[in-house]
């Protein structure tokens, strides 16, 4: 049975590896959506409330950020401004912040996630899947 939970967070980046706007300083609404792969004992698999609690604090770590990868030369000014922001070893694509989101929860969370899809848009989405 695939259980799903979605979340949302807030989040500035810029894709230096591209041409054109996504290459500037921008913003989107993500919308995470994540599937569990649970067996249900007595009609239930895990309350949702457990779910979010052990998800929303990765999820929450990007929010309100300015995501930024560690290659970027803004990086370094942005620390010397003292300003708040997340590095990531990454180009931040949606890709690659699916896939990161992904293997934090199936990892920290520690929970049986096999589907995430992360909302850039709401007309564009990447879906990372992964067996048990």
């Amino acid at each position: 049975m695939i259980v799903g939970k979605n979340f949302r967070f807030y989040a500035g980046h810029r894709n230096l590896d591209l041409t054109g706007k996504c290459s500037r300083l921008h913003g989107h609404t993500y919308h995470v959506e994540c599937g569990f792969e649970m067996k249900a004992v007595g009609g239930i698999t895990m309350v949702f409330e457990d779910i979010e609690r052990l998800v929303e604090p990765i999820i929450k770590e990007l929010d309100h950020r300015f995501l930024v990868h560690d290659q970027d030369p803004l990086a370094k000014t942005l620390g010397e401004a003292n300003e708040e922001f997340f590095m990531v070893p990454f180009t931040t694509s949606v890709e690659n912040l699916a896939e990161y989101l992904f293997d934090r929860i199936r990892t920290e969370a520690g929970l049986p996630i096999v589907n995430l899809t992360l909302r850039e848009t709401t007309t564009s989405w990447i879906t990372v899947s992964k067996p048990l």
